[in-house]
């Protein structure tokens, strides 16, 4: 398990791979269900399908590596050190962010619902987006945050 994240578009950082980015908080009470649906969505489409990064804006570093040593998923997690949920306007938690590697958003789920698992397997494995009552920024092309020298945003 890694617990540092390299923004796709930042120096050194991303692929051509798709990242579903994950905004979750340790106390929040759907975190085991979201990671579980995730672990299933990469168990099921492959590693190579999209690059799962979990982020975290308000625990601490330490806290996030220690909670997360317990935990038997695969995928990263880290804090947003970069501030990102700010950026992307990030106020329900969970939400998740589908993006091509070079930002553009393709899909977005603000908080959790039980289609979750459905909605990105059909986005990655069938290239279809799925509509969405508000879409303020599916589709459109959303830059990282610049980056910033002495920020250590880790080597995902």
């Amino acid at each position: 398990m890694k617990t540092q994240f390299k923004s796709p578009g930042l120096p050194g950082g991303g692929n051509d791979r798709k990242v579903l980015l994950t905004y979750w908080f340790i106390s929040n009470k759907h975190n085991q269900v979201v990671f579980d649906a995730l672990e299933q969505l990469q168990r099921e489409l492959g590693n190579e399908a999209c690059r799962i990064v979990c982020l975290n804006p308000f625990n601490s570093a330490e806290d996030i590596a220690q909670y997360c040593s317990k935990l038997p998923y695969a995928f990263e997690f880290s804090a947003d050190q970069s501030q990102t949920a700010l950026f992307y306007q990030i106020s329900s938690y969970p939400t998740c962010l589908l993006m091509e590697a070079s930002g553009r958003i393709l899909h977005r789920q603000d908080g959790f619902r039980d289609e979750l698992l459905h909605d990105f397997e059909t986005i990655l494995r069938k290239g279809v987006l799925i509509e969405q009552e508000s879409p303020q920024t599916m589709g459109r092309m959303v830059p990282f945050l610049p980056y910033k020298p002495g920020l250590n945003l880790g080597n995902g």
